[in-house]
């Protein structure tokens, strides 16, 4: 397997006590990535300073990147802005929180040359950080099927994220023709929800079990998106009133982007009063 074919591309919002450690982790990788893209969202604390040390001292081949004026936008516009100046075969994003296992990348690239057809590539995690819950969170983050398969046809898929964001290895030529990121996508939450539910239109997942994880938590992870069942009724209603004969053909759809935005705003409660309407 010929090296070279990954670019990694890490958002840093004041990260500075935690990104040596991640930058460490892609460094020690078996298979060496042909690039590490770090895009600093307007951090307040010494982060932005700390990523020209690391470059100056360590990794010289770092790209770092930040928004026009050092601006803040959220984590999903500094992954899509990493993408953009991104030369890889394959996209892999990591948080700057988050550590690769060495063998994380190799072992994924491998799994794209058994098996073609995928789009997308994820893993088991393990969580060393707040032991207490890693139980809870590495059984959330597990569970997907163990050779390729439809995201969409999933019949939890809407309900539970089941994909840790910093396990995922994703073809670039697909993602690119995703609009997997907006302004305003970190205040929502589940953008990376929204990725994959937009890139399972392309192919085929595949999930990696393999003990030891490939991804590891630094510190405990944010909560595992869930839906609450007691919203889908709400959701088929809401596809209705834009026209859509069900949610399955709407996800096929462009609109799908807004609709699903939609339905995770109501998720969340901001959007309470529209419920009452669609009730």
């Amino acid at each position: 397997m010929k090296p070279g074919t990954v670019s990694v591309v890490i958002p840093c919002f004041n990260c500075q006590a935690t990104i040596a450690e991640t930058l460490a982790s892609v460094a020690d990788q078996t298979l060496t990535p042909k690039e590490v893209i770090l895009v600093d969202d307007g951090s307040s604390d010494q982060t932005w300073e700390l990523l020209h040390e690391l470059r100056q001292s360590r990794y010289p081949h770092l790209m770092l990147l930040s928004h026009p004026g050092r601006e803040s936008h959220g984590a999903s516009m500094a992954r899509a802005l990493g993408v953009a100046h991104a030369s890889g075969e394959y996209i892999a994003f990591l948080d700057s929180d988050d550590l690769y296992a060495p063998s994380k990348l190799e072992w994924q690239l491998a799994a794209f040359e058994r098996y073609p057809e995928i789009v997308m590539c994820h893993t088991a995690v393990q969580v060393i950080g707040d032991l207490d819950q890693a139980a809870f969170y590495e059984t959330a983050l597990s569970g997907s099927p163990e050779s390729p398969y439809w995201f969409r046809r999933q019949k939890d898929y809407l309900v539970r994220n089941k994909i840790c964001l910093s396990s995922s290895l994703v073809r670039a030529d697909v993602l690119n023709r995703v609009p997997f990121s907006f302004v305003g996508a970190s205040k929502v939450l589940f953008e990376d929800w929204l990725c994959w539910s937009l890139l399972a239109g392309k192919g085929r997942f595949l999930y990696l079990p393999e003990k030891p994880p490939f991804i590891a938590f630094i510190a405990t992870p944010s909560p595992p998106g869930s839906l609450s069942l007691q919203l889908m009724p709400n959701l088929w209603r809401l596809c209705w009133g834009f026209g859509f004969v069900s949610c399955t053909q709407a996800l096929s759809s462009k609109w799908f982007y807004w609709l699903a935005l939609i339905h995770l705003r109501i998720a969340s409660g901001s959007w309470a009063p529209l419920l009452r309407i669609c009730a």
